[in-house]
């Protein structure tokens, strides 16, 4: 699979973002200072609920989490911060957020396409057996 340049270029511009903020180009007299929260748009929901979904690349099941995550995920901010402070909150208010089922939803689909490779790995061992 060869990198594009706009994709390159956006998947740098997500680790600068990570590294010295997303208002790094903006002048100090401007800068708001405002920190990310777990509700922010820029934010990777699964890395909150412990699933770092870019562990996956170049394996056998990169190219299922491709289906089931939206692609502009890849590129959003993991923050162990966000993520500390979203941990911390109750499971209720976990749960009205519904970042935790859409991980579930999304492991499920792995695990179903996992299984799925698995049982077609042992058909082709039976046969070859016989």
């Amino acid at each position: 699979r060869r990198w594009s340049t706009p994709k390159m270029a956006q998947e740098m511009r997500a680790m600068l973002d990570q590294l010295m903020g997303t208002e790094r180009d903006v002048p100090l007299e401007h800068r708001t200072g405002r920190e990310r929260t777990y509700t922010d748009d820029i934010v990777c929901k699964y890395y909150l609920c412990g699933l770092d979904i870019t562990c996956f690349k170049n394996t056998r099941s990169d190219g299922d989490v491709a289906r089931w995550v939206p692609a502009q995920s890849f590129t959003k901010l993991r923050d162990d911060d966000v993520k500390a402070a979203f941990q911390a909150l109750s499971d209720e208010a976990k749960a009205k957020l519904g970042y935790e089922r859409d991980t579930k939803a999304v492991l499920d689909n792995l695990v179903r396409d996992c299984d799925r490779r698995v049982e077609r790995g042992l058909a082709r061992a039976r046969v070859e057996r016989e």
